[in-house]
């Protein structure tokens, strides 16, 4: 069972996981007459005034779907959930209290939901579709690429078709689709100006949030670690038969002689001097100094690509080095990269659950 988690997660996404699912797991103990809602952005009363005003727009709305955010008086049964979805209705993300956000047919009134055990039901506004970066700040210089242009990641409700969304992006928002990450149904954007403002208020989106510099970054050593022990006796393991998948800068130097053709290349692309470092770190046999820099597993073998451009690439590169090179583990010995504009959006990064993460999981 061990095994099986780490092939498809690696452990840094898998403690990731066990946070999102402690943090995120609806409580049996939650209050049937709450009326609270803790979003991302923070606490939001389900207010009547609201709910009142959802009907309103529906009624006056073009589009067939609305993206909204329902509260039920208790968890769902599936006799409940297969009721709505025979309506049409598609719950999505849980968000407590007793909450999901949701794709609704703008036909529907409020008994038809009534009768289904819902409570409340209101739109996603704009504040609550941003990652704390955005709002924090205005500045999106660190998520610009060679162009100069802020690249971004975005969620829509699922009611919405990803390729049809590519048309009216550009249409309306200037925006260049970059991929579409189905299994995610995340779609990497990049978006002129602060045009991302503008998109975060269009009733189809229900997540945005700005692309993540990568930087390279490697502190593990085999002595601060004490894996010697566990390669020497009575343990003598080397991690034979173990495959790793590694992410980075570039790729390996495959010829280098610590590695003797256990490292192959998962993209083919050009050579990075830390992520051959990493690599050594991993798994180098230490043969070109006598032992003395060998790796954490130095019987390990290894597929190295370049850190992933967006979610699309991030869920193409992972299927692969799972399906094709039947990789154990991953190591991704880099970071994210912001402007010090402040304190204030260093915190909005650091220790977030992005688009990325639910990808990788």
């Amino acid at each position: 069972m061990t095994r099986l988690i780490l092939r498809r997660f690696g452990l840094p996404v898998l403690f990731l996981s066990f946070a999102l699912i402690f943090s995120g797991q609806p409580a049996e103990t939650a209050m049937r007459g709450d009326s609270r809602l803790l979003l991302a952005a923070g606490e939001r009363l389900a207010d009547p005034a609201s709910m009142r005003e959802f009907f309103e727009e529906s009624r006056n709305s073009a589009r067939p779907y609305r993206g909204a955010i329902i509260q039920f008086d208790r968890l769902p049964d599936d006799l409940t959930r297969q009721s709505l979805a025979a309506r049409g209705v598609i719950l999505e993300q849980y968000i407590p209290n007793m909450a999901f956000l949701a794709s609704v047919p703008a036909s529907m009134t409020e008994a038809d939901l009534t009768s289904a055990g819902v409570r409340w039901i209101g739109a996603l506004r704009r504040e609550e579709k941003l990652a704390e970066p955005l709002r924090v700040s205005n500045s999106t210089v660190y998520a610009q690429d060679e162009r100069g242009i802020p690249r971004f990641i975005l969620r829509l409700f699922a009611a919405e078709d990803l390729e049809a969304a590519a048309v009216w992006l550009a249409a309306e928002y200037g925006a260049e689709v970059l991929g579409i990450a189905r299994n995610s149904r995340a779609i990497d954007i990049a978006l002129p100006a602060n045009n991302w403002y503008d998109l975060a208020g269009d009733e189809r989106v229900r997540w945005i949030e700005p692309f993540m510099p990568r930087r390279e970054l490697n502190n593990s050593n085999r002595v601060n670690t004490t894996a010697e022990l566990a390669q020497a006796a009575p343990y003598n393991l080397n991690g034979s038969g173990a495959v790793v998948g590694e992410w980075d800068g570039g790729g390996v130097y495959l010829s280098h002689p610590d590695f003797g053709g256990r490292v192959v290349s998962g993209d083919g692309s050009g050579i990075s001097s830390h992520a051959t470092h990493v690599a050594g770190s991993v798994l180098g046999s230490g043969v070109s100094s006598g032992g003395t820099y060998r790796g954490m597993a130095p019987g390990a073998n290894m597929v190295s690509y370049q850190w992933w451009g967006g979610s699309t690439d991030l869920e193409n590169d992972y299927t692969q080095a799972i399906n094709l090179y039947d990789i154990d583990m991953t190591t991704n010995s880099w970071g994210v990269g912001y402007p010090p504009d402040s304190e204030e959006l260093c915190e909005a990064f650091l220790g977030n659950y992005f688009s990325e993460c639910g990808t990788l999981d």
